[in-house]
C-alpha cells in the first residue's frame, strides 16, 4: 500500500469524526472553550488507537471473525435499519438543540462510534 492510499484511507476514516465535531458545536448550547480542544483531541486519539488495536486483535481472532462476520454484519445493520424505519414512522418531532450538558460518557461514546471503522482497517 502506497502513501497516497494511506492518506486517502486516513481522510476517509476521519470524515465521520469531523462531521460529529461540527454537529456537536451546532447542537449543544453549553459547550465551554475547553470542549473545542477536548472533542477533536479525543476523536484523534481514538482514530489513532483503533487501527493498532484492530491489528493486534485481528490476528488473534481472525478465524472466529471470518467465520461469523456475515451474520454479525447482518444483525448489526438489520437492527439499525429496523430502528431507523420505526423512528421514521413512529418517531416524535426532534428538538435539535440539546439542553443537557455535554458529558464525558457522551464524548466517549461518540469517540468510539466515530473510530470503530478504523478498527477494521488492515
Amino acid at each position: 500500500m502506497g502513501l497516497l492510499e494511506i492518506v486517502m484511507i486516513g481522510v476517509g476514516l476521519s470524515m465521520d469524526a469531523a462531521a460529529v465535531s461540527m454537529t456537536n458545536g451546532m447542537a449543544y448550547e453549553n459547550l465551554k472553550p475547553s470542549h473545542f480542544f477536548i472533542i477533536p483531541l479525543s476523536y484523534g486519539l481514538f482514530q489513532a488507537l483503533m487501527p493498532c488495536l484492530g491489528y493486534l486483535l485481528g490476528g488473534i481472532f481472525a478465524a472466529f471473525i471470518m467465520q461469523y462476520a456475515g451474520i454479525a454484519v447482518m444483525i448489526i445493520l438489520g437492527t439499525i435499519g429496523i430502528k431507523m424505519m420505526k423512528d421514521g414512522v413512529y418517531g416524535e418531532q426532534m428538538n435539535y438543540c440539546r439542553k443537557e450538558p455535554f458529558t464525558f460518557p457522551v464524548l466517549l461514546a461518540q469517540a468510539i462510534a466515530t473510530s470503530i471503522d478504523a478498527f477494521a482497517v488492515d
